[in-house]
């Protein structure tokens, strides 16, 4: 049997180590960064510039699929079993740790690449928030458990 709690605690443990994994990036852009000034000799802004825009663009399309991610993948009139709710869930709640993960990824590819370290750091800070605002919560859970006493078609 598995249970609502058992299923909230391995999905906290799978956000706990997107957090880490955070920490990490931003050990990996301290050490390895370096602020670096995007206009050469001539005054012209140098090639790749343009990455910091798309990393931008990519990661506020990142904000809006999360925000309706998780009730996409997670329907629970679809749900016949309890576990199978649960299921649900578990899947969802990874699915949109992964992608709040994203922005915080391309800050480190931008900033590996030639960027800038506050591009970095305000990307990864949208990650953080991302993970904050998705962190699985006990109730959505524990709704799981309603579900095996509803009569579905």
């Amino acid at each position: 049997m598995y249970s609502e709690k058992k299923a909230y605690q391995v999905s906290t443990l799978i956000f706990i180590s997107f957090f880490v994994s955070l920490l990490i990036f931003f050990i990996v852009g301290q050490a390895l960064g370096k602020n670096i000034d995007f206009r050469d000799a001539t005054g012209f802004e140098k090639p790749g510039w343009e990455l910091r825009y798309l990393f931008y663009g990519i990661s506020v399309i990142v904000i809006i699929v999360t925000r309706h991610l998780k009730s996409y993948l997670f329907n629970r009139a679809k749900c016949r079993t309890g576990e199978e709710c649960l299921r649900g869930m578990s899947t969802a709640v990874t699915i949109t740790a992964s992608l709040c993960e994203i922005p915080a990824l391309l800050g480190l590819v931008n900033l590996l690449t030639g960027g800038i370290k506050q591009d970095f750091i305000l990307l990864l800070g949208l990650s953080l928030l991302l993970l904050a605002m998705h962190f699985p919560r006990l109730s959505s859970f524990e709704e799981c458990k309603k579900v095996q006493s509803m009569p579905y078609a």
